[in-house]
């Protein structure tokens, strides 16, 4: 691999792709629903979509995050860990990252044009989203958090589409809710890390006033603990209430996640469930309780 591959392969961020895998929870809270698990077929079909849809999201938030680059490129070079990305360190030039995007963006609607029109809508209000971010949303202090958080909601909506089911208000404003309380935590720790010079490198983190996330974290949190306690007992739920084992994991994983975001010297927030062992093991938790009372249950 010759050295601008390797640089394009770091601009692309694989380690981020696996946000991409929220798609998968539309098929974990649509089974026995809108397909049948005892059936092989049905399975196959589902993973295959999956596949596909992910595939097509991971080309679209590397594009994403290739453009912000070039965007960002002199406020990155001033930033202590941002300077070493590929396009901030001059290993790859803003006009190869550029047509570098379009091509990701390109292939991304290509790919899901295999999964129908429904799934291509989704993934380009995703796009238009990001965007819209990067042009003014960012600037506006909790309305780019929002903005952030709402990309979430619409990778959940892209999995159902890429399978074909509902799409959930449920599950959407879960994921939108999970996403913030990441956000607020990301924010939080920037301003913990850079210190006075935060502000320098975000300049939205000058807005936020002393003592917002010591609120914001807590409150966000508690509505994801509520409102999917009220999603697991309502009257059409499966298992009659069963769904409340999994609220185990989600209170652990939210404790665990907030904790180790506040250490000195935590890892980037968007690392933490891929590097932490006991947090993966709350999110696979969650997910297996989750699958095994729904399917089970309807």
């Amino acid at each position: 691999m010759d050295r601008r591959t390797a640089a394009l392969w770091r601009a692309v961020r694989p380690l981020q792709w696996q946000k991409n895998l929220l798609l998968v929870a539309a098929a974990v809270f649509s089974v026995d629903e809108h397909w049948d698990a005892s059936d092989a077929a049905d399975w196959r079909r589902v993973a295959v979509r999956m596949l596909v849809g992910v595939l097509a999201f991971c080309a679209a938030s590397s594009a994403v995050y290739l453009f912000n680059d070039v965007h960002d490129v002199d406020s990155d070079r001033a930033h202590p860990r941002k300077r070493d990305r590929p396009v901030a360190s001059g290993a790859l030039s803003p006009g190869f990252a550029r047509r570098a995007a379009v091509l990701l963006t390109l292939a991304a609607i290509a790919v899901g044009l295999a999964l129908g029109p429904a799934f291509v809508g989704v993934l380009l209000a995703y796009l238009a989203l990001s965007a819209a971010y990067t042009a003014a949303f960012r600037a506006v202090a909790g309305v780019e958090a929002v903005a952030i958080a709402a990309g979430f909601g619409l990778r959940a909506a892209a999995g159902a589409a890429a399978i074909e089911v509902p799409v959930s208000g449920w599950l959407i404003g879960l994921s939108t809710l999970g996403a913030l309380f990441v956000v607020w935590l990301k924010r939080e720790q920037e301003i913990a890390t850079l210190g006075e010079v935060a502000p320098i490198h975000r300049g939205v983190l000058r807005r936020y006033r002393p003592g917002f996330f010591a609120v914001a974290v807590p409150f966000t949190g508690w509505w994801i603990v509520g409102v999917f306690a009220a999603y697991a007992v309502r009257p059409d739920a499966p298992g009659q209430g069963a769904l409340l084992l999994a609220l185990l994991p989600v209170v652990l994983g939210l404790w665990r996640f907030a904790i180790l975001a506040r250490c000195a010297g935590a890892r980037p927030v968007d690392e933490l469930v891929v590097r932490d062992a006991p947090l993966f093991a709350a999110v696979a938790a969650f997910i297996v309780t989750s699958f095994v009372v729904l399917a089970l249950g309807r």
